[in-house]
């Protein structure tokens, strides 16, 4: 059985790193870590429970990806603007985490 507790607390992670780079805040290096650790830690959750941890992490990020509510952008943002820049920044962590980019890429975090 896979561990929602794993998969809400890496999601919550990615969402609140969305957010802090869309107020400017720079998050590569906390992102590359928790990429890290989300992988490593999947690994550990397959092996005691059931495999597919990472799977249903990347389904979850993709799920919450287009869910934006506004509250977390800078004043005089445009909503649309900064809703796609978190769709944009999970769905590259999302492909990250499902082996489609390099954890260390660039273009994990650039939204700008």
């Amino acid at each position: 059985m896979i561990e929602d507790a794993y998969v809400r607390l890496y999601a919550h992670d990615f969402v609140q790193m969305a957010g802090r780079s869309e107020l400017g805040q720079n998050v590569q290096g906390d992102v590359e870590k928790r990429l890290s650790d989300a992988r490593a830690h999947a690994v550990i959750m397959d092996d005691r429970k059931t495999p597919g941890h990472l799977k249903a992490l990347v389904e979850r990020l993709r799920e919450l990806a287009p869910e934006f509510s506004g509250r977390v952008m800078l004043k005089g943002a445009n909503l649309e603007d900064a809703a796609e820049r978190r769709l944009v920044f999970l769905n590259r962590i999302a492909d990250a985490l499902a082996g489609a980019a390099p954890a260390s890429s660039s273009r994990v975090i650039a939204i700008s």
